[in-house]
């Protein structure tokens, strides 16, 4: 039982880093072209905090740790393209093979 309860936990903790590099990449991508308004400007206090809180999780560069979850996303696009593709052969399509 032991054993489940912490394959439960690493779950929910994977899948809660996964959601925060997300939406931190999501918000990064939207403010990068916004119109700073000087010294105290909310939204660069934001993009800092988050750029920060990347290279911690990352432990390097943020570009680094906001990849992650665009490799996450192209991998499970290829393995389905994949997938999807070698699902069909010539006998789920019902070809006659005649001499």
């Amino acid at each position: 039982m032991n054993k489940n309860k912490q394959k439960i936990s690493a779950l929910l903790i994977s899948a809660a880093l996964i959601a925060v590099l997300s939406l931190s990449l999501i918000f990064l991508v939207k403010e990068a072209g916004h119109q700073c308004t000087g010294e105290d400007c909310p939204v660069c206090a934001g993009i800092h905090q988050i750029r920060q809180s990347l290279r911690q999780i990352g432990g390097g560069e943020a570009v680094e740790a906001a990849a992650v979850p665009a490799l996450i996303v192209s991998a499970l696009l290829a393995f389905s393209s994949v997938s999807y593709v070698s699902s069909t052969s010539l006998i789920t399509q019902k070809v006659r093979m005649d001499n």
